[in-house]
Formats: structure tokens, C-alpha cells, sequence
């Protein structure tokens, strides 16, 4: 008797996994992911803001998203385990690569372009400040140091022959008073991002002196990234996320206005309604394809600057097989 009722438990136990897998199987995943502020990477908050444009998202995924204000502080939280990935620059993630942090590139959000928005270094009008060379002895303000702003004053500056270490003092100036730092002529030329590019523009006063896409020759890109592990492990997950992404990309591309209204709507954005919707940005990769040549160019100049003491294997660091065809 005993040996029938053991047949029927494990019988019973069958049927209720057999039952359960389908909705096991079905429960989406959380993908965690690190933001810039302000929904600069404006299709990723768009996936979030209109879910309709997005099959996959609460089928297949859950988008959590986390706005960091810092690149080192995103990265920080990745090497910690607290996102699974993220969006930043090549340039950031080659030199993430050199200090051992591991990432796959999957897909390219936007770039620099003269077509849209560049990151741009600004004088003003009236300054004395016409070009390059009249900037010996001046002080130039970044954001940062040994960042990509860092790189472009000085891929400029080598460019026309002045010592960035001798020729410039180079200072740091946050982001939100650079133009006033401008303006007071407590720095001669500013490196400026959106919005604070829009709004010194719109003030008047100020012309572009150089920017990212003329001084380097390449066309930077923001990137998606994961854990390598992480892809290994919801190869399914990933592919649907990622069509979603282009299909929102495209989404955008087509209709820029209504989408910038759903993001200001969804309270995600941060610029006021009165910039934002004519707000220049960089371009959208239709395909979301990277492209390793100008991964390459950035290299480089990373490496002749002296960013970085060994260049990496830059095809390792990308794999296109998760996106659609």
C-alpha cells in the first residue's frame, strides 16, 4: 500500500510542476539598469513613459531604472551588483576595461553629430576668443578631469601645436555654473552638454569655439551594457529588450515632439517643457548598431593623449547578436 501511495505523490508532484512551469517561466525580469540625469538617454525613459510602444515590458522584463549624476558613481553601484548594466560613453567604458571592470556592449543609443548636437567648448562673442590659438595663457573650464572633456581640449589644443600642460591652465567648473563662469570671464572658453548648451545659446552673447565630433574626427556613442554573465544567463530577455528598444527608437526618431511630451508628462525629465521640446540632442542610431571604427579612433587618441598606457581589445567588449535583424 505504501508503494501506491508513493507513486501517487510522485504523480501528483509531476502534475503540479508540469502545471507550474508555463507561469514559472513567464514571471519578467527585473533588468536594472544606470541612467544619466534627467533622462539624457531619452528613448530608454521613453520605453518607460509609453510601455505600449514596448511588447516586451511586463511580458518579458521589468525596466528599473536608476538615475545616477555621476559616471564613477553608476559604475560603483555595477561593480557592487546594485544594476545590471547600464548607458555611458565608449570612452568610459574602455577605460572601465583598463581598471578590470567587465561589460558587453549591446547596442548604441545615440552619437555626436553636426546634424543634431556635438558636445561643444564655448567663448564668448565678444571675449577675443576666435580660435584655438588664441587660447595660450587662458583658462579653460570641464566638468572634470580625465574624462572625455578633459580629451577634447586636449586633442584641440595638440591639434594647433599649444602644451595643454604649459600653454592652458585647465580647471574644473561643475556643470550647472559653467556658464555663469562664462559670462564672469572666470574662464575664458566652457565645455558645455544639454541643457546648459541650450539655454547659453538661447541667452545669447556666446559662439562655439570647437566641438567633439570636429576636434576628434569621430562620432562618440552612449551604449548600452550589461554583466557579460548577466547576457549568458536571459539571452531570451535581452533580445526582447532590445527589440523593444529599437521599435521605441524608431518610435522617436519619427515623432521627437510627442515623445519629449510623454517624457515631460512622466516627470522624468528635469529640463523645463520651454527648452526641452526644441532641445537639439545627440543623434539616435536607427539600428542601434555600434560602430568599432570610431570605437577604434577614440582609442587612439585616448592612447596618444596619454588616457590610457594600453589600448584593449575593443571587439570583445561589443556583441550585436542580441539585437534584432
Amino acid at each position: 500500500m505504501t508503494f501506491y501511495r508513493d507513486i501517487a505523490s510522485y504523480l501528483l508532484a509531476f502534475v503540479l510542476a508540469f502545471n507550474l512551469a508555463p507561469a514559472m517561466a513567464q514571471e519578467p525580469l527585473r533588468l536594472r539598469l544606470g541612467v544619466g540625469p534627467s533622462c539624457v538617454e531619452e528613448v530608454m525613459c521613453l520605453m518607460k513613459a509609453r510601455p505600449d510602444l514596448t511588447p516586451g515590458q511586463g511580458k518579458d522584463y521589468l525596466l528599473d531604472i536608476t538615475p545616477f549624476r555621476a559616471g564613477d558613481i553608476r559604475f560603483q553601484a555595477y561593480v557592487a551588483g546594485q544594476i545590471d548594466g547600464g548607458t555611458t560613453s565608449f570612452s568610459t567604458l574602455m577605460l572601465s576595461a583598463l581598471k578590470g571592470i567587465r561589460t558587453t556592449t549591446v547596442a548604441a543609443i545615440s552619437k555626436e553629430s553636426n546634424r543634431t548636437y556635438s558636445t561643444s567648448f564655448l567663448s564668448l562673442t565678444e571675449g577675443g576668443i576666435n580660435s584655438a590659438k588664441d587660447l595660450k595663457g587662458k583658462v579653460i573650464g570641464i566638468p572634470g578631469l580625465r574624462n572625455t572633456f578633459e580629451l577634447i581640449a586636449r586633442a584641440e589644443l595638440s591639434k594647433i601645436g599649444l602644451n595643454p600642460d604649459r600653454d592652458v591652465r585647465l580647471v574644473v567648473v561643475p556643470t550647472q555654473v559653467m556658464e555663469q563662469a562664462l559670462r564672469d570671464q572666470k574662464i575664458s572658453i566652457g565645455a558645455f552638454v544639454q541643457p546648459f548648451y541650450a539655454n547659453a545659446i538661447a541667452g545669447g552673447g556666446v559662439k562655439v569655439l570647437f566641438n567633439s565630433i570636429n576636434t576628434l574626427g569621430l562620432a562618440e556613442e552612449f551604449n548600452i551594457f550589461f554583466q557579460p554573465e548577466f547576457l549568458k544567463s536571459h539571452d531570451r530577455v535581452i533580445r526582447s529588450f532590445l527589440s523593444d528598444f529599437v521599435a521605441s527608437t524608431k518610435y522617436y526618431i519619427a515623432n521627437t515632439g510627442k515623445a519629449r511630451k510623454a517624457l515631460l508628462a512622466s516627470k522624468m525629465v528635469e529640463i523645463p517643457a520651454s527648452v526641452f521640446i526644441g532641445m537639439a540632442n545627440l543623434e539616435p542610431v536607427p539600428d542601434a548598431r555600434p560602430s568599432p571604427a570610431d570605437w577604434e579612433k577614440m582609442q587612439d587618441w585616448m592612447f596618444k593623449l596619454g588616457f590610457m598606457d594600453q589600448k584593449v581589445d575593443i571587439n570583445s567588449m561589443i556583441d550585436t547578436s542580441y539585437l534584432p535583424n
